[in-house]
Order: structure tokens, then C-alpha cells, then sequence
């Protein structure tokens, strides 16, 4: 998929929830990482904070595809769908399409910022992303922490933004 189609994706989701009027904010994300300051990023915003974040789940997630080489829906072994590679169920609580690649991101970025309004940082709320939200809370809960591969794509994300 080109990168001005992504591009276009993503500002048809920040549009979409403008209208809500919601926002977002940045907590502190990573150990050993300087958050000091008191970041916040409006939604939407050119290169806001969100934005990156989006643009970095939707490159760990599917590469910017929302449908693979057939022009079918990306499906993940797990049964995520599309560039965002959203579960059904999600989808659903959500009110979005996942086959649908506008609805796709605009429902990705709404769990993102439902999970980051649960988590209160980016770290934890990309994991839950990743790995489930009832496995971060386990964790969290036991201090056992995430697998390799979860720590890997929350760190991965979070060590592309320019803040």
C-alpha cells in the first residue's frame, strides 16, 4: 500500500474522531528514557504524538497492507484483520469494520487511546495492544512482566518517536 494512502488513513480516522473532540496525553513510557517533560498532543495534530504512535502500530502490525496479495483482508493466525490488524470482536465493540481500511485505523486508534486512558503510558498500552489487555493487567498485577517479544514491539514503537 502506498504511503500517502496510510497517510490518508490515518487523517481520515484523526477527522473522525475530531467530531468527538477527544484527546490524548503522554505518559511516562520507558525506564531510563527522559519523559520529564510535560508532554501533551492534541488529536489530531501534524506529527502529534498519536499520530506516531498510529503510523508505528500500523508498521508493526501489517506494513502499511490492509489487504494481502489476493486483495483479501490481511488475516493474522490469531484472526486479526487489516492494517491494524484489529481482532472481530474488537472490531465489534468498537462499531468499526475491520475489513474496511478508513473504519480499520479510526477503530485502532480508539483502542489505542481506550487503552492508554486505562494504562496511563505508552509502554503498557502498546503491550496490551500486542499481547491483550487481560494479559498486561495479569501481569501488572503479578509483577511477572511481558514476554521478549511483547517488550520488543512496545520498544520498537516507542524508540521511532520524535519527541
Amino acid at each position: 500500500m502506498p504511503a500517502i494512502l496510510i497517510v490518508v488513513l490515518v487523517a481520515v480516522a484523526f477527522l473522525l474522531l475530531r467530531k468527538r473532540g477527544e484527546a490524548a496525553t503522554i505518559g511516562d513510557v520507558q525506564p531510563g528514557r527522559d519523559w520529564s517533560q510535560n508532554l501533551s498532543s492534541p488529536m489530531p495534530g501534524d506529527e502529534s504524538l498519536l499520530d506516531q504512535i498510529v503510523q508505528g502500530v500500523i508498521h508493526a502490525e501489517s506494513r502499511g497492507r490492509q489487504t494481502d496479495a489476493n486483495g483479501q483482508t490481511l488475516r493474522s493466525k490469531a484472526g486479526a484483520l487489516g492494517i491494524m490488524q484489529l481482532l472481530p470482536s474488537t472490531a465489534a465493540q468498537l462499531g468499526v469494520d475491520p475489513n474496511d481500511a478508513a473504519q480499520n485505523v479510526a477503530g485502532g486508534t480508539t483502542y489505542l487511546q481506550q487503552l492508554y486512558g486505562k494504562y496511563g503510558n505508552w509502554f503498557d498500552t502498546l503491550a496490551a495492544y500486542n499481547w491483550g489487555p487481560g494479559n498486561v493487567d495479569r501481569a501488572l498485577a503479578t509483577n511477572s512482566g511481558y514476554p521478549d517479544s511483547v517488550n520488543s514491539y512496545a520498544a520498537g514503537i516507542i524508540n521511532t518517536l520524535q519527541v
